[in-house]
């Protein structure tokens, strides 16, 4: 004989189901697996997307097994299979300084279009990123100044400025979700929307065709161990933020 399923329990159960996902989608921006005894390397780009021969910014950070930054690394820097050279920058201090300059900068320009993966290695330590290169302009071009390692001190106030570039028409929202121990001393027209598992910002924009804005806003961090945080980027952007955290005494 067959039974009926009432419609009290079809309706709890998809609530079950609702409720998950949207905890799932609140949950703080993931942390990417590194092992700490090898320390911790943290690389950026400035954009997820790019046209072909434009060039890519290439932002790195290396911290060695005490979360001290390392101004000596070996490091080695491919896209795909080609190797590519990487400079050291001249803030990089064995000291732990506060800068919101990389540690060590490459370029690449692509000349083709595709998908390209980043791999950066310290003798055992490896992490990799990735970009998408592109004929066809996206709605929005997006890129990102801020630093690449920070000092989870609780009181230095590092900068994120995205610029955003419309290729057509658009009107709807920008957001930015980070971990939900950052603090904001400063976010200007921002509204801030927190939770036990991440902070997100969000900005209402609206551009025609043509336009930029740049949106802005100042985080802090509180002491943390070893450890590497990400900025989830917008929903036009195809990757993380990574910050790479020093040891604070």
């Amino acid at each position: 004989m067959k039974k009926n399923i009432s419609p009290i329990a079809i309706l709890t159960v998809l609530l079950i189901i609702i409720g998950y996902i949207l905890y799932s989608l609140q949950k703080s921006p993931p942390t990417p697996k590194q092992d700490p005894i090898k320390g911790v390397l943290s690389i950026n780009t400035d954009k997820s997307i790019y046209q072909p021969g434009e060039k890519v910014y290439i932002q790195m950070a290396s911290l060695d097994e005490n979360g001290d930054t390392l101004c000596d690394s070996n490091l080695k820097l491919a896209v795909n299979s080609e190797r590519l050279e990487i400079t050291q920058s001249p803030t990089c201090s064995p000291d732990n300084n506060v800068t919101n300059s990389p540690d060590y900068t490459s370029f690449f320009t692509p000349t083709s279009s595709g998908k390209y993966t980043l791999t950066l290695t310290n003798t055992s330590n490896t992490i990799s990123t990735s970009f998408e290169v592109s004929k066809d302009l996206p709605g929005l071009s997006i890129s990102r100044w801020g630093p690449t390692r920070i000092n989870p001190d609780g009181k230095t106030r590092y900068p994120m400025v995205i610029t955003i570039t419309a290729h057509q028409d658009y009107k709807g929202k920008f957001e930015d979700r980070l971990p939900p121990e950052f603090t904001f001393p400063w976010i200007g027209p921002a509204k801030l929307t927190q939770n036990k598992n991440s902070s997100t910002l969000s900005w209402d924009i609206g551009l025609k065709a043509g336009e930029t804005i740049e949106l802005k806003y100042e985080y802090s961090v509180p002491p943390t161990s070893l450890q590497q945080y990400t900025i989830i980027a917008s929903q036009f952007e195809s990757r993380p933020w990574t910050l790479a955290t020093t040891y604070v005494q």
